[in-house]
C-alpha cells in the first residue's frame, strides 16, 4: 500500500490510489487500530475528497493517539485546510491549533490552493508571536513547512527573518538555497553565499561513507548551478565521480543521468541519447531516500526533464514529466517535493494548453496565480508572465 501510494505517480500507474487503498484497508482488518494505516488511509480521503473517510480516520486518531500527537493535530489542521468544517483543537494561534496543527494548516494550504486566507492567518499569528524562535526542539521541522509556504507565497524564505547564517559545514540549508536557485530562479545575490558554502564541502576530504555522501551531494548541486551558467568545466569529472565514489549510487546515477544530458546541451552537441536514457531512469520512479542530502534530488528530477522535451517540440512526453515531478495528488507534490509544486505548475500549465487540454490549463493557470498573488522579487516578474499567458488563453 505505501508502495503504491509514494510511488504511483512516479512510474505512471494510473489506478495507484485504489490499489494502496485496497491494501491498506486489508491490512487493517488484521490491526484495526493501527495508527499509522489510518494515517495513510486518511492521506488518500483527503487526496480523494472523501468526507467520510476523513471523519472515519480522524475519529480513529482522537480515540486513541495521545492529545499531544503531532499526527492527529497535522491532520485535523489538514483536513480544515481542505475545506473541512472543525473545531479548533486549541484556542492558541487566535485559534488555530497548536504548533503541529497551525503546521498542518500551511500544508493543507500548499497541497490544494484552498484555504489560503486560514493559511494567511496562521501565519501573521506566528510572525507575531516570534516566528521560527518558538518551539525550539520542534521548529526545524516546522520551520521547514514554513519555508515552504512562504517560497510558494512568493517570498525568499531565508529572507524572512534575521537568521544567523548556516555554518560552512551545514550541507542541507545550503542546498535548500542553490535547489532553488537552480530551479526557481532565485537572484544570483541570494545564492551565491550557499554556492561558495557548498565549494567548501565539495574540497573536503571524506573520511566516511556520510562524508563521501555530503560531498557528492554538494558536487551534484554545484554541477547544476554551474550549467545553469553555460559553464561545463569539471562537470565530466563530477559525473565519473558521482557514479564511482559514492556510497549510494543508485540515487546518483540520476544525478549524473541529469548531468550528462544537461553537459551535451550546453556543448551544443547531440542530446538526444542521453535525454531518452535520462528519461527511462526517471520513470524508473524515485533513486533517493526522502530524508538527508540525497533527499534533495529526487523531487527535481523531472523539472528539466520537462523543459528539455518541451524545448525539442515534444509537448506530450514534456507534460508526463511535469505531471510525474508534480504528482497528480496534491498531497504526494508537497510531501514529495518540498516546495518546487508552483515550479512544476509553470511548466504544466502551458504544456496543457499545447496539448490541447485547456481545461486543466486554465485550472492549473488559476492555482498558480492563487499562490503567487503576494508575489515579489523574481518571482513577481514570473507571475507578469504566467498572467500574461493565462490571459492569452481566456
Amino acid at each position: 500500500g505505501e508502495a503504491y501510494k509514494g510511488f504511483g505517480t512516479s512510474i505512471d500507474q494510473a489506478d495507484y490510489l485504489s490499489r494502496a487503498k485496497l491494501h491498506l484497508r486489508r491490512a487493517l482488518r488484521h490491526d484495526p487500530e493501527y495508527l499509522w494505516l489510518h494515517w495513510g488511509l486518511s492521506a488518500i480521503a483527503l487526496m480523494q475528497g472523501d468526507s467520510a473517510a476523513i471523519a472515519e480516520h480522524l475519529a480513529v486518531f482522537d480515540r486513541i493517539a495521545p492529545p499531544e500527537s503531532c499526527g492527529r493535530q497535522r491532520r485535523h489542521g489538514q483536513a480544515r485546510a481542505f475545506g473541512f468544517q472543525l473545531e479548533p483543537m486549541t484556542d492558541e494561534y487566535g485559534g488555530l491549533g497548536p504548533h503541529c496543527e497551525t503546521r498542518a494548516i500551511l500544508e493543507g494550504a500548499v497541497m490544494t490552493g484552498r484555504s489560503l486566507d486560514l493559511a494567511r492567518a496562521a501565519t501573521r499569528a506566528f510572525e507575531e508571536a516570534g516566528g521560527p524562535t518558538l518551539y525550539v526542539l520542534n521548529m526545524a521541522q516546522f520551520w521547514g513547512w514554513y519555508d515552504t509556504w512562504i517560497t510558494f507565497l512568493g517570498r525568499p524564505a531565508w529572507e524572512s527573518f534575521a537568521m544567523p547564517p548556516a555554518p560552512s559545514d551545514a550541507l542541507e540549508p545550503n542546498l535548500v538555497v542553490v535547489r532553488s536557485a537552480v530551479n526557481v530562479g532565485v537572484p544570483d545575490s541570494l545564492a551565491l553565499p550557499a554556492v561558495r558554502q557548498l565549494r567548501r564541502i565539495a574540497d573536503q576530504v571524506p573520511s566516511s561513507d556520510e562524508d563521501r555522501e555530503k560531498v557528492a551531494s554538494a558536487r551534484c548541486w554545484l554541477a547544476q548551478w554551474d550549467l545553469s551558467r553555460g559553464d561545463t568545466t569539471g562537470v565530466a569529472e563530477t559525473i565519473r565521480h558521482v557514479r564511482e565514489d559514492t556510497p549510494v549510487p543508485e540515487f546518483f546515477s540520476g544525478c549524473a543521468g541529469l548531468l550528462d544530458a544537461w553537459r551535451l546541451r550546453v556543448a551544443g552537441l547531440p542530446s538526444a541519447e542521453a535525454l531518452f536514457s535520462y528519461d527511462s531512469l526517471v520513470r524508473q520512479g524515485p533513486l533517493s531516500r526522502q530524508a538527508g542530502p540525497t533527499g534533495s534530488f529526487a523531487p527535481t528530477q523531472n523539472l528539466l526533464l520537462a523543459r528539455w522535451l518541451r524545448e525539442d517540440g515534444d509537448m506530450e512526453r514534456a507534460l508526463r514529466a511535469a505531471r510525474r515531478g508534480r504528482s497528480s495528488t496534491p498531497f504526494q507534490a508537497v510531501v514529495i517535493n518540498g516546495g518546487l509544486d508552483m515550479a512544476y505548475l509553470r511548466e504544466e500549465a502551458p504544456l496543457h494548453a499545447l496539448v490541447g487540454d485547456t481545461v486543466a490549463a486554465i485550472d492549473a493557470y488559476e492555482r498558480y496565480l492563487a499562490f503567487r498573488e503576494d508575489a515579489s522579487g523574481p518571482w513577481a516578474l514570473q507571475l507578469d508572465s504566467v498572467r500574461a499567458e493565462y490571459l492569452a488563453l481566456t
